[in-house]
């Protein structure tokens, strides 16, 4: 305003206020500031999962998917009304039941494992090694004359298992016969030892053959013309085969059927021969009944 204008009573009234209303916008309240603390502290921690209220526990945690009477937790243990069984080998069976799981045998413990082959101590104990391997494998030509409709291989196996059970021979025993899809080259353990015959006239050993490759290479030591009792086998003595002397099949035609049947032809071996002809002598008739080779596997 120009400095000669006279200043009036409202004017100042005015700038009075003016004033007055900017030092309390400026001005800063501590009362605000001084929150209210004790509003902010809280009881004991509380958290609830799946139903489980854990008011008063120490760290407010509990066990997910469970209720108030299955599981609680106090000073970070857990508690449950329901428990399993831990066996020896770590394992739980849920039904509380203990289980044990196989584990590699131990020689000498007179059991034997699938990864031995016997035990000094058990019934084949004669034939065992302290590593629980055998000294020999037995063979025999069967005492019995059979139908070619045998039930297959695995009919033919439990007639030479039945025969060695009767003498009292140990072991298990599988017959040399091939079909359309199995032989004696595939289904046997190729064995390191001899195979030798039962022997009940003399101490000494009757080897048929030293080992799986001498067994094979179209010539034995010795005849396998004797049965499961030790009893030489007269005629007939032809027995089914349809093998080669190498333990191959000789042929789909020469095995009746997959030995189930007594019609066709099947090939047989001489058991009273030690060239190839003891497994690979001629294609007869299977009409006809005659023995079978039982080896130990």
């Amino acid at each position: 305003m120009p400095a000669n204008s006279p200043t009036t009573p409202a004017l100042l009234l005015a700038l009075a206020l003016a004033v007055a209303c900017g030092d309390s916008d400026s001005g800063t309240s501590t009362s605000d500031a001084a929150s209210t603390s004790d509003a902010a502290s809280t009881d004991e921690p509380t958290s609830t999962t799946a139903g489980v209220d854990t008011t008063g526990t120490t760290d407010g945690t509990t066990l997910a998917g469970t209720d108030s009477d299955a599981a609680t937790t106090a000073g970070g243990e857990t508690t449950s009304d329901e428990t399993s069984a831990t066996d020896e080998t770590g394992e739980t069976s849920e039904t509380g039941e203990t289980t044990t799981t196989g584990e590699p045998g131990v020689c000498g413990d007179g059991l034997v494992t699938p990864d031995e082959e016997c035990e000094p101590s058990g019934e084949d104990g004669d034939n065992c090694t302290d590593q629980c391997t055998k000294l020999w494998r037995t063979v025999f030509v069967s005492s019995s004359l059979h139908n070619p409709a045998l039930g297959g291989l695995t009919g033919a196996d439990e007639i030479c298992q039945d025969l060695a059970e009767g003498a009292g021979l140990p072991g298990r025993y599988m017959a040399w016969l091939s079909d359309n899809e199995a032989s004696p080259s595939t289904r046997f353990v190729q064995s390191s030892v001899p195979y030798q015959l039962v022997n009940i006239l003399t101490d000494e050993p009757w080897i048929v053959a030293n080992s799986w490759a001498d067994l094979i290479d179209g010539e034995l030591s010795r005849r396998i013309n004797y049965d499961e009792d030790g009893f030489n086998a007269f005629m007939p003595t032809d027995a089914w085969t349809n093998t080669r002397p190498d333990g191959t099949a000789v042929a789909d035609g020469t095995s009746c059927s997959n030995w189930s049947t007594d019609s066709g032809s099947g090939m047989v071996g001489d058991a009273d021969q030690t060239d190839e002809t003891w497994t690979q002598y001629t294609a007869t008739s299977c009409s006809q009944l005659f023995r079978l080779y039982c080896f130990e596997q």
